[in-house]
């Protein structure tokens, strides 16, 4: 029943993104599509897409993505179940979804990316977040900051590359030959 036909205005992507506070920038020449600050990763570069039509949304950044429920239920912390009974109001319809489990960004990231961040070890993500769910979360949360870290360090370090690549002289010998070749000019004139 409920692919891409909307049931009520609860379901819409755009307005429980509205009431969430997040200001959505429609994206040009594309009607019903917004960018957003990504409210799941802390994204202040309009990473989040948001379909309207389809409602959907993706984040570039942090990958998240999916429909209307799983966005509820990220925006208030609640599992997907409880995000469907309270869009729906209590009501108990006959509506069925295919629920999907929400992973962490960084339980995304592979044995070698979480390795190049400095971590010895590679999580179990699952058995960890049967042991000690707290613990779990803080740990991805560190990872993913450091990712972040290592990711803003990496850009810097790639602009600053390409700016002194760029404003470099391409072959210092043909740059020294004209400096000689100006100094000649200016002592013989």
């Amino acid at each position: 029943m409920f692919h891409g036909a909307r049931q009520d205005d609860r379901w819409s992507i755009v307005r429980i993104a509205r009431e969430a506070g997040i200001q959505l920038f429609p994206r040009r020449n594309r009607p019903d599509q917004y960018e957003a600050n990504c409210p799941f990763c802390g994204d202040t570069k309009k990473h989040l897409q948001v379909h309207g039509q389809r409602d959907v949304f993706n984040c570039y950044r942090c990958n998240a993505q999916g429909g209307v429920i799983r966005f509820y239920a990220l925006l208030h912390n609640i599992s997907e179940e409880s995000a469907k009974e309270e869009l729906r109001g209590g009501d108990r319809g006959h509506t069925t979804f295919k629920r999907k489990v929400y992973r962490h960004p960084a339980e995304r990231l592979s044995a070698k990316e979480i390795k190049a961040l400095g971590f010895l070890k590679v999580p179990n993500w699952e058995e960890l977040k049967k042991k000690d769910p707290a613990r779990a979360k803080a740990l991805a949360d560190w990872i993913w900051r450091e990712k972040q870290a290592y990711d803003k360090e990496l850009q810097r370090m790639q602009r600053f590359v390409l700016k002194h690549f760029l404003n470099a002289p391409l072959n210092k010998g043909e740059d020294h030959h004209a400096e000689q070749n100006h100094s000649d000019r200016a002592a013989n004139g």
